[in-house]
Formats: structure tokens, C-alpha cells, sequence
């Protein structure tokens, strides 16, 4: 949430997003909040293990992948996760979506000209009245999850998990 009627930085937003996708299973209030100017709103991007073609056209590999375990060891001496993939998160655009065959009301989450997913069927009203009134605007998205080592200390963890993504708007 902003401050003193400020809207927050693209740094700021960056950072409550990626603070959201690392408490995935902490509840979200999405509800409308009119009397503040500017509230960061975020939701899960749904859908997304059935768009994973189009989520890989914007997946790039991260360059230390590739290394050996013991480099990586080496590399990164403390606790880290290493992500496969990074994401182009840029540009988000919202699509209504009323030919959808499940929900007429859905909305499209589309990034880089890639369709990843939709706007939670239980926000769509919300965000439809945000975009009414021009406020859907910026809107930030956040990919993570995949194929990933954990490298702890002296050893390396491989696991593989599904995406994760988040959307923010202001």
C-alpha cells in the first residue's frame, strides 16, 4: 500500500511481489478498497499449468545452470535457490474474455504477446471496475517456480515443482 497518497515505486512493487510469491499460501485480501488513491492489488495468475507453451516462449535460462555442482558449491557458498528459468514479465496486458467457455467473465493475463493464464475467477469483478476506471494500470507480473537447486552449504538439492505467478496492480 502506498503512503501518504504516493504511488509506490516500479523497486517497491517489485519487492512486495516477490515477497507475495514467496508466501504463496498466505490468503490475499482482494477486496476494494476505494478510499485510498493507490493500493497495490495482487493476484495469483490461474490457469498457468495449462498455458506452460506459451509460458516457456518467455523462459530463458539462467547461465549458471549448466554449471557443475561442485561449482556451483563454489559459487554460492550460502543457502540459495537456483531457478532454471528466469521470465520476460513485461508487458502485462488484460484481456476481457466473454466467448470463455467455462467463465464469460474472464480475464485473459497476457505478457509479451503470451496468453500465461487468467485473473482469479473471484477478482474479476473487481479488476473489471479497476480497468473501468483506468486504474489497472501499471501492472506487474511475477514468475517463479520450475526446475530448481537448492544448494545448501555443501550439497546441492534438485527438484521440479510447477509455476508460480503473481500479478500487481496499482
Amino acid at each position: 500500500m502506498s503512503l501518504f497518497g504516493k504511488k509506490p515505486s516500479i523497486k517497491s512493487a517489485l519487492s512486495s511481489l516477490e515477497q507475495s510469491l514467496k508466501t504463496e499460501n498466505q490468503p490475499h485480501n482482494n477486496t476494494p478498497q476505494n478510499d485510498l488513491p493507490f493500493m497495490e492489488r495482487v493476484y495469483e495468475i490461474r490457469g498457468m499449468s495449462y498455458r506452460e507453451k506459451d509460458l516457456m516462449c518467455l523462459a530463458h535460462e539462467q547461465p549458471d545452470w549448466n554449471l557443475s555442482d561442485d561449482e556451483l558449491i563454489q559459487k554460492y557458498r550460502y543457502s540459495t535457490i537456483l531457478y532454471r528459468y528466469t521470465f520476460t514479465t513485461s508487458p502485462v496486458t488484460l484481456i476481457p474474455d466473454p466467448r470463455n467457455k467455462v467463465d464469460p467473465n474472464a480475464i485473459k493475463i497476457v505478457v509479451a504477446g503470451h496468453h500465461i493464464g487468467f485473473v482469479p475467477a473471484e477478482s474479476t469483478t473487481e479488476v473489471k471496475a479497476l480497468m473501468a476506471q483506468k486504474r489497472a494500470l501499471p501492472i506487474l507480473c511475477a514468475i517463479s517456480g520450475g526446475e530448481q537447486k537448492s544448494i545448501k552449504y555443501h550439497s546441492i538439492i534438485h527438484s521440479d515443482y510447477g509455476y508460480v505467478g503473481r500479478i500487481i496492480i496499482f
